[in-house]
C-alpha cells in the first residue's frame, strides 16, 4: 500500500463558491488575482533586489530620455513659433518698405555708412544700414515704436532711442548682421 503525505491544496487545485447575490450564479472560478499576481512581481522584485543599484540606473535612464525627447519636442515648437514670426515679418518688410516714405538718419560725425528708417505700420519701424555709397545694405532691424524715432549714428554704433532701453548696431556690423541683412 503506498501512503504517501498528503500535501496542502494551491490556489489553482480548490474551488472556491463565488456568488452572485443580483443574478443567483454561483461559480466555482477561483477568486481573481491580483495584476502582480499573474506577472510574477515576486519574482521579478526579488531578481531586481540582487542587482542592487541597476535598477534605479534603468529608471534613471528611462527618465533621462524621456527629458532629452520632451527637450527636443519643445525646441523644436520654439523654434517653429520663431520661425512663423520671422516669415510674417519678412512679408510685412517686403510688402511694405518699397512704398515707404525713407527719413535719413544724419551723420554728424562723418562715419563711412549711411541709415535709413521707415515707418511700415502705425508702430513699426524699419530701420536700415548701408555702406558709404548707400547701395550695400549692411544690417537691418524692425523696431515697435509709437513715437518718432530718434536715430543717431555714432562713430562705433548705431543707436535706436527706445524707451525703456536702447537698441544699437555695432559699426562695423557682424557678420550676424551682414548674413541677417541677406535674408528676405
Amino acid at each position: 500500500m503506498n501512503r504517501s503525505k498528503p500535501t496542502a491544496p494551491t490556489k489553482d487545485s480548490v474551488s472556491y463558491p463565488v456568488t452572485d447575490k443580483d443574478n443567483g450564479f454561483v461559480s466555482a472560478a477561483p477568486p481573481r488575482r491580483r495584476f502582480h499576481d499573474l506577472h510574477g512581481s515576486d519574482q521579478r522584485e526579488a531578481r531586481f533586489a540582487d542587482q542592487g543599484g541597476a535598477v534605479m540606473a534603468h529608471r534613471f535612464a528611462r527618465l533621462w530620455r524621456a527629458l532629452v525627447r520632451c527637450a527636443c519636442w519643445l525646441t523644436t515648437l520654439v523654434a517653429l513659433v520663431y520661425l512663423c514670426s520671422y516669415v510674417i515679418d519678412a512679408h510685412k518688410r517686403t510688402t511694405k518698405a518699397p512704398g515707404c516714405h525713407w527719413n535719413a538718419v544724419p551723420n554728424p560725425g562723418n562715419v563711412p555708412y549711411s541709415a535709413s528708417f521707415c515707418y511700415l505700420n502705425k508702430e513699426t519701424v524699419l530701420l536700415r544700414l548701408y555702406d558709404q555709397s548707400g547701395k550695400k545694405l549692411l544690417a537691418e532691424r524692425t523696431y515697435f515704436h509709437l513715437d518718432r524715432p530718434f536715430v543717431v549714428l555714432k562713430r562705433n554704433e548705431l543707436i535706436f532711442d527706445t524707451y525703456p532701453d536702447d537698441a544699437f548696431i555695432a559699426l562695423p556690423p557682424s557678420l550676424f548682421e551682414r548674413l541677417r541683412a541677406k535674408l528676405p
